[in-house]
């Protein structure tokens, strides 16, 4: 996809993905409130507190097809777990109490953050597009940490390490 393409086509998505915001955002709840005990240990009490999930029997994925994104089909009919916008998690029931795939799901908030949705948006798609899904660097690093969290590695600054390889990928 070319930057003139993605400029043209960037307000749909953004547009969708606020209207989903506003139509979840009364069930949002902080993930601080959630209890989870390591967590705390990784993310910095502020991003705790804003990031707010939502629990969903299906999560909404963007229909990037109808916006004119064929080339992302296989995204858009992937049945995952969870989705980030901005800094709303949208999780499946069956995540509730998974503190792994809320771990994932933070670092998405931390590099929609730090990226601002538009650079983010693009990165994610840009990667899916040349790569694939699982070898996107966005979510790449999310798997990554993700791993090093599950393996009960000691604490570091999530937030810090994000930044670090955001920079050096985007910047």
């Amino acid at each position: 996809m070319t930057r003139i393409e993605f400029d043209e086509k960037y307000p749909l998505v953004f547009d969708w993905i606020q209207g989903i915001l506003s139509v979840h955002a009364e069930k949002a709840q902080p993930v601080a409130s959630l209890g989870f005990k390591r967590l705390p240990r990784y993310f910095h009490r502020d991003i705790l507190t804003k990031a707010r999930v939502v629990y969903l029997p299906a999560v909404p994925i963007p229909p990037l097809g109808a916006m004119g994104f064929g080339q992302f089909s296989d995204f858009e009919n992937m049945d995952v777990g969870g989705i980030v916008f901005l800094d709303m998690i949208l999780l499946r029931h069956r995540m509730r109490g998974n503190e792994a795939q809320h771990f994932h799901e933070l670092v998405h908030v931390v590099q929609w953050q730090f990226l601002g949705p538009k650079r983010f948006v693009e990165a994610y798609a840009n990667g899916i597009e040349s790569v694939g899904y699982r070898a996107a660097p966005l979510e790449a690093m999310a798997y990554t940490l993700t791993n090093v969290f599950r393996k009960g590695k000691a604490a570091f600054d999530v937030v810090a390490v994000i930044r670090e390889q955001l920079s050096e990928l985007y910047f």
